[in-house]
């Protein structure tokens, strides 16, 4: 049935209304000659059916022999889409050029998307493809793949691997981040715990490791505390995973200083919009003039995409916020209430033990206020530090 609707189409047939006595006889007619009358129907004494467009000058030879009058409702199909245009010869050769147009583009790169980046910044990994030779306008046929995920491995060294395809008009940039080195040495690595600031050692508690220091020790920032290296009988050394916590007495300084005229940023609350066209890579500014002064800008891309392919062109609409910058004036008495209390915080935020407090320096001028405490403290130095072997 489908296709019987497809082959009416293309051939067109037109939508006749009959009208008269004998409309039941033309009917008939129209089928001992070989016509074909489809999707009849009566309404209000007339008839209404489609015949195909090649059959209907044989219609009026029927339609004076039954005394009908008919005429036509609608005309449906494409020859009488084709028909109605010949002489427009405008369109044929528009629909060719714009055919032209689209296949001359579909050999370029219209879009590029990348996936599986989380620390690497997109617009990093775009001008890295720039430089290699990937981007938006280029021919596609001209690009190595296999040149340029090594390339783009090689300069940046976050990747542990990269893939590259060419899809059409797209490129399709596949990576995968290499994870970041740990902070500490693993568990299976061979190091030594170091001091990580100066102090008196009080005590130790080692799991593994060979202690180089004794309670009551001073030691500096840097020196070794417990070995990884443990001497064996017979002249054999062992290396081992140092573990453990070397308790110290230290001294801790926590320092706070407050202008009494500070300067803050304040972010007006409307901005002004700018829009670019970005059309295979070249940007056309949409705007005249130009935005001085310090501002805070939001960028939007609204790009189009047709049949889930993306067009090589979008539009990127900036806001700019202006930066208005503020004086603000802290009397002496504030100033020192917020030194202290980001004394208070450093204090907080501080891993070991405080014990006693051995100097509080506080100084307020016309400038600023400033306090200056430094505490007696009890903490684990130890940092563990990996041991390199040649």
């Amino acid at each position: 049935m489908i296709f019987t609707w497809i082959y009416r189409l293309i051939k067109g047939f037109a939508g006749i209304i009959i009208k008269g006595e004998f409309k039941e006889r033309f009917i008939n007619m129209c089928s001992h000659n070989g016509i074909e009358t489809f999707t009849v129907r009566y309404k209000d004494d007339l008839i209404y059916a489609n015949v195909m467009a090649g059959d209907y000058k044989r219609l009026r030879k029927i339609a004076k022999k039954t005394k009908v009058k008919i005429r036509i409702r609608k005309k449906t199909g494409l020859s009488f889409v084709i028909n109605r245009y010949r002489y427009r010869y405008g369109i044929p050769v528009g629909t060719i050029l714009f055919m032209g147009i689209i296949f001359f583009l579909s050999l370029f790169v219209w879009s590029i998307d990348i996936n599986g980046n989380e620390r690497v910044s997109e617009d990093e990994i775009l001008a890295e493809l720039r430089n290699i030779g990937i981007y938006e306008g280029r021919y596609s046929k001209s690009i190595d793949t296999i040149h340029a995920k090594n390339e783009l491995s090689l300069r940046i060294n976050e990747f542990s691997w990269v893939s590259i395809n060419v899809r059409g008009t797209n490129v399709t940039v596949d990576l995968k981040e290499a994870a970041p080195p740990p902070k500490n040495p693993r568990s299976d690595e061979m190091c030594n715990l170091v001091a990580k600031t100066d102090g008196i050692i009080k005590g130790f508690q080692i799991y593994e490791g060979n202690p180089v220091v004794k309670p009551g020790t001073a030691v500096t920032k840097g020196d070794l505390l417990v070995s990884g290296v443990i001497d064996l009988t017979g002249g054999k050394t062992w290396l081992c995973h140092s573990r453990g916590t070397v308790t110290a007495q230290t001294k801790r300084e926590f320092r706070a200083k407050v202008e009494l005229t500070q300067t803050i940023s304040v972010k007006s609350q409307k901005g002004s919009k700018r829009r670019v066209l970005t059309l295979f890579g070249i940007n056309i500014p949409l705007f005249t003039g130009r935005h001085d002064g310090e501002y805070e800008r939001d960028r939007q891309i609204n790009r189009m995409q047709f049949n889930n392919v993306k067009m090589p062109f979008y539009i990127t609409e900036s806001t700019f916020y202006d930066i208005e910058k503020r004086t603000l004036k802290v009397s002496k008495e504030r100033a020192q209430e917020l030194a202290q209390e980001e004394i208070s915080r450093q204090k907080i935020e501080f891993d070991g033990k405080i014990i006693t407090i051995k100097t509080c320096d506080v100084a307020v001028t016309n400038e600023y206020a400033e306090i200056v405490e430094i505490y007696e403290c009890e903490e684990d130095i130890g940092m563990k530090q990996v041991i390199l072997l040649e």
